[in-house]
């Protein structure tokens, strides 16, 4: 399976940060694969999140577009 596919099937299944997916998928740069996808045409969402005095990304896969206005699809 490839980086490309791995991604796409954790983002399918949750909302995971690029250092969620860097741990889960032991990836070196999970943001490239997603751009990756993005051009590829899949639909990969996302929305800026801040926890613990970060801020940071989360990033999904919805089948259709969010109704959220802060999330990016």
């Amino acid at each position: 399976m490839t980086q490309a596919q791995r991604v796409k099937t954790a983002l399918q299944r949750a909302r995971l940060s690029s250092l969620d997916l860097a741990r889960m998928l032991n990836l070196a740069d999970p943001r490239a694969v997603i751009r990756d996808l993005r051009k590829s045409g899949v639909n990969v969402c996302s929305e800026w999140k801040k926890a613990n005095g970060k801020t940071f990304k989360i990033y999904w896969i919805w089948d259709t577009p969010t109704q959220n206005n802060s999330a990016e699809c």
